[in-house]
């Protein structure tokens, strides 16, 4: 992602701010890139102490800069990490360290509502409700403590297997507080999904949190958020001023019982919106008729986390492999030597070496040492030789290869011998 790029529709943080992977802030050692926002950069992060692997987001400099903005932001985030709830992404820390606000929290291997919503459109109404129940109790829990969220948008529901998760409380306010511009001229929010209230900078409530969420739960159900100008200024004035679309009439099949439910939530006056984000849903519920609860459904595709580490001298054979497996069930690694792919090992815990037979003079001894260094982690190697080169039997028992595919071959041969090697773990084998 180059500079100026945008996430959902908010500018990223130039690359000029990012940090190498390795680099050791507040106790966290970088692995790698999570994601990105309009104020900062979150990385996957290691916790050297405790071995924990967490998401630490990095603030833009300039924002550490603003005394003001740098106290509210630590008062704010701590105050947040009191909060406790099953769908509450929990903070671990906060602070300051080198000129950077850091925020440290519990890392949730999936996506993010944002992203599931540009990837599918429109989610089936059952499987929206089983989102939308649990984001929503985390509100009102938050709501229950004094605490606004401000900024509910999809980009801030963090989905795995299991659960979706509320994440960045880091920028709540108390409800006494009243919302102004930050120092930097930008609103803290998503015009999107923003209340009438936060673009006029008046106080916020726990129903500046419901209009948001109604519009998250529009989005989901539509396809696209409630209202769509050109301009951020059209976009402003509609979210002022004009009436949601009726959701039926999206062209999604959606009830007309759905365009009042909508209509009060998303209410310019907050004293007429919902009393609770929870009574949003359960009359978003009632108006798709699909009774009193919504099924326990997987929230978001299966995808496999296995991690594969390509050992190949030519670039040309560990691009043949990553195109063969491809990216949407593996994440990879290269080496293209003997020693690269020992310390490639050692750091990446890897759970699949794919391992060209000549990339060195000595490969069943690297094979051996490969096993005897991670093996116990469930290392799986699987060989690419030619039928001339290829081990025997015994050979490859004896230095613990897992999987051998005769090269040159092709993807359907490797997918299927990647799927036997992955069916003794209980993953899905590769289809």
């Amino acid at each position: 992602m180059a500079a100026g790029d945008t996430v959902h529709g908010v500018e990223a943080l130039p690359l000029a701010t990012d940090l190498r992977a390795g680099t050791t802030i507040a106790g966290y050692r970088l692995e790698e890139i999570a994601g990105r926002g309009g104020m900062g950069v979150v990385y996957r992060a290691r916790h050297v102490l405790l071995e924990r692997t967490a998401a630490l987001k990095l603030l833009a400099p300039d924002a550490a800069a603003d005394a003001a903005f740098r106290d509210r932001f630590i008062r704010e985030s701590r105050m947040a990490a009191a909060l406790e709830h099953p769908h509450v992404v929990p903070i671990y820390d906060a602070g300051e360290q080198d000129g950077l606000l850091y925020i440290a929290m519990r890392y949730v291997d999936g996506t993010d509502l944002g992203a599931l919503l540009d990837r599918e459109g429109a989610l089936e109404p059952a499987r929206t409700l089983a989102i939308a129940a649990e984001v929503g109790s985390a509100l009102d829990a938050a709501h229950k403590q004094s605490i606004v969220h401000r900024d509910v948008k999809p980009a801030n529901v963090l989905l795995d297997e299991r659960s979706a998760y509320l994440s960045d409380f880091g920028l709540t306010k108390r409800v006494s507080s009243e919302t102004r511009l930050t120092a930097h001229g930008q609103f803290v929010g998503t015009i999107d999904y923003m209340p009438p209230e936060q673009i006029e900078g008046a106080r916020l409530e726990p129903s500046s949190d419901v209009y948001a969420f109604g519009c998250v739960l529009y989005h989901m159900l539509a396809g696209a958020p409630p209202f769509q100008r050109e301009n951020a200024v059209s976009l402003m004035y509609a979210q002022l001023r004009d009436r949601p679309p009726q959701i039926s009439r999206r062209g999604t099949s959606l009830p007309e019982a759905l365009d009042e439910v909508f209509a009060r939530a998303l209410a310019k006056k907050s004293e007429e919106r919902h009393g609770s984000c929870l009574e949003l849903v359960d009359d978003t519920r009632a108006a798709l008729g699909l009774g009193a609860s919504a099924p326990s459904l997987r929230l978001v595709p299966r995808v496999s986390s296995v991690s594969v580490l390509v050992a190949a001298g030519e670039e040309r054979l560990r691009a043949a492999v990553r195109g063969m497996l491809g990216g949407e069930r593996f994440t990879f690694a290269e080496s293209n030597s003997g020693q690269d792919t020992l310390a490639a090992a050692r750091e990446l815990r890897p759970d699949v070496v794919v391992l060209d037979w000549g990339l060195t003079l000595s490969p069943l001894d690297l094979c051996r040492t490969l096993h005897a260094e991670a093996g116990s982690a469930g290392l799986k190697i699987l060989v690419l030789a030619p039928r001339a080169d290829a081990p025997d039997g015994p050979m490859r028992h004896a230095a613990g290869i897992d999987g051998l595919v005769l090269w040159p071959s092709s993807a359907l041969q490797l997918q299927l011998k990647m799927g036997e090697l992955l069916a003794d773990d209980g993953v899905e084998p590769v289809a």
